[in-house]
């Protein structure tokens, strides 16, 4: 049955869309809003703008006794947004619950699962099964077998059932057990069968953008639900949408991260880490000018928005110019969408724009996972190319951008544990910490001090032995691309093999030209074998006033070839290699 079958009785049912209640057993907290200190001494203004205004339009940045910042705009003469300092005397927002659970969530790219077995998938700490039947359709279910709870995922697809590998029972895509193996007589199967603790959970499922997408609650409604709840608040571009014709410039990416995913939406927000950390792959720290984010949307239960200019580098969100004069000035908008959203929208003066669209989702305790993918309204030099880049070439150079941050993300993951007041240590004074600022409004809101917080199916032992695991992590597992991302990216995969293969030939081609140079420089072949044959061939060769052994000239060649695949070899293996684990070390970059 599919989806939206089972959904037909939503118009009957009565839904609505208010927060859900606490939790039983769950309690609120009183949290200090997070301080906004001083405006500093040391940061230079960044004046620049999209459009020159007279400067009596300009907004006007007063600072008020109380150390937070109003942003007055005499074209409009309306306060933005305020940035209110922590105070004693004044609590935070009160503990709002949100339903993690009841949201749909992108947990793989469609075209890069293999149909002929099942997957294993995490989510909010929980464990899940994905699997095809033979008619294509693609099922979503507990990962523990009823029997004995051995996990689904090691199992094998029969026809339209999946199989456990442990005592054979199979279920269908929506969760019936059909058959009981040899557990259970023939008078007594059918009754077994249909019992309810016979039956393997199933969630809804949904198809879309090119990804798979799953509703990871287990409320008897969660059909009816999920039919009625927008797939994503944010979706990839639409062709021929006001006009543009969308170039897609990375196709999707997934790679595992080991930081949680409030971590990650810690870094994600703040735009100025990206000259710096990703420098010579995405950004470029020499000649950085400051971001002054400024507040769109205020923080909600949907999210948040900023908005910055940046004279260059825009389409990867950092602003910075190695030249006197602006380079493609452009306005970005960085959005945070509930749960699992990050959009950076560039506006350009020149009309154009691009778009990078990010899925984060929590997979397990101290992980999360990121589905990316960016666009752009005009190609990239590569797109105008005779020949079409392959899949691996993009993918190798965001594993690059993704190892920038991943060590430095960790360890301060760890030093947040590690210190009594946790992110409240953050020292963020400067307007390019807005949005890191507004994302710890919301996380305290949402998550500090409830039960529904992103990892809440996770056992407490998982919780610790995530926190042990992370303490003792050596970089070579931090920055583990295999497991990470290449594993199930068939193109890098594939392109490890190819690399593979090809540093094998090219290691036999050397050590067989290496013979060759040899054997001639020995005058074994050659001319000299010619010769002995008693055919009349040519035993030297004049290099102007020099006259060389031709056996030696071929030598010398075969040594070269040698050489070069050697060379080759080293390169290739080296690729190869790069697939597995590339360290970043921001010294000698």
């Amino acid at each position: 049955m599919s989806l939206q079958q089972r959904g037909g009785a939503l118009k009957l049912a009565q839904t609505g869309n208010s927060i859900p209640q606490l939790l039983r057993g769950s309690r609120r907290l009183a949290c200090p809003k997070f301080k906004q200190l001083g405006k500093p001494t040391d940061v230079r203004t960044l004046v620049a703008a999209p459009q020159e205004v007279p400067s009596k339009e300009k907004p006007v940045e007063v600072q008020q006794n109380d150390g937070s910042y109003h942003f007055f705009s005499f074209a409009d003469e309306k306060p933005a947004k305020k940035i209110e300092p922590a105070s004693k005397n004044e609590p935070a927002s009160k503990n709002e619950p949100f339903a993690w659970t009841k949201q749909w969530y992108p947990v793989a790219v469609l075209a890069d699962m293999d149909t002929s077995k099942p997957h294993l998938v995490r989510m909010l700490g929980g464990k899940y099964v994905l699997w095809c039947d033979s008619k294509g359709e693609w099922h979503c279910q507990s990962d523990r077998c009823p029997h004995r709870l051995a996990p689904m995922s090691e199992g094998k697809i029969v026809g339209d059932q999946l199989q456990c590998s442990y005592h054979g029972w199979r279920f269908q895509g929506d969760g019936v057990s059909s058959c009981l193996s040899t557990q259970a007589t023939p008078k007594t199967h059918d009754a077994k069968a249909a019992h309810p603790k016979s039956c393997l959970k199933s969630f809804p499922i949904e198809l879309r953008h090119g990804l798979i997408w799953v509703w990871p609650d287990e409320s008897p409604d969660r059909f009816v639900v999920a039919a009625g709840t927008e797939l994503a608040p944010e979706a990839p571009p639409e062709q021929g949408k006001d006009g543009f014709t969308w170039h897609t410039l990375l196709p999707w990416f997934v790679r595992v991260f080991p930081y949680s995913m409030e971590t990650l939406f810690d870094n994600a927000l703040d735009p100025s880490h990206v000259p710096w950390s990703h420098h010579g792959v995405i950004g470029n720290r020499d000649g950085v000018t400051p971001i002054e984010l400024k507040v769109l949307e205020p923080v909600s239960p949907k999210g948040l928005k900023t908005e910055y200019f940046t004279l260059g580098g825009e389409s990867t969100g950092n602003s910075y110019s190695n030249k006197d004069e602006p380079v493609d000035p452009a306005t970005l908008h960085v959005q945070f969408r509930a749960p699992h959203t990050l959009v950076y929208d560039t506006f350009r003066q020149d009309g154009t724009r691009a778009k990078l669209l990010a899925y984060a989702l929590p997979t397990k305790p101290g992980e999360c996972m990121v589905t990316a993918q960016t666009w752009d309204t005009r190609p990239s030099p590569l797109q105008k190319l005779p020949f079409s880049i392959p899949t691996w070439f993009y993918h190798k150079v965001f594993m690059a951008g993704g190892d920038g941050d991943t060590v430095l993300l960790k360890e301060q993951e760890m030093s947040i544990s590690e210190l009594p007041g946790g992110r409240r240590a953050f020292h963020t004074p400067t307007k390019a910490d807005v949005g890191v600022q507004m994302w710890r409004q919301w996380t305290e809101r949402f998550i500090t001090g409830t039960s529904c917080g992103p990892y809440q199916l996770a056992s407490a032992s998982e919780h610790e032995s995530a926190f042990l695991e992370k303490h003792h992590m050596p970089r070579e597992k931090a920055l583990d691309r295999y497991h990470h991302h290449v594993e199930k990216c068939p193109a890098c995969s594939n392109a490890m093999e190819t690399f593979k293969k090809s540093t094998w030939v090219a290691g036999v081609a050397a050590a067989v030209f290496a013979q060759l140079s040899l054997l001639s420089a020995l005058n074994l072949i050659g001319p000299a074998a010619a010769a002995a044959s008693g055919a009349a061939v040519a035993t030297s060769l004049a290099l102007g006033p020099l006259t060389v052994p031709l056996h030696m000239v071929w030598a010398a060649v075969f040594a070269v070839a040698s050489a070069v695949c050697v060379k080759l070899a080293l390169v290739l293996n080296d690729n190869a290699r790069s697939y597995i684990f590339q360290d970043y070390v921001h010294a000698h970059i």
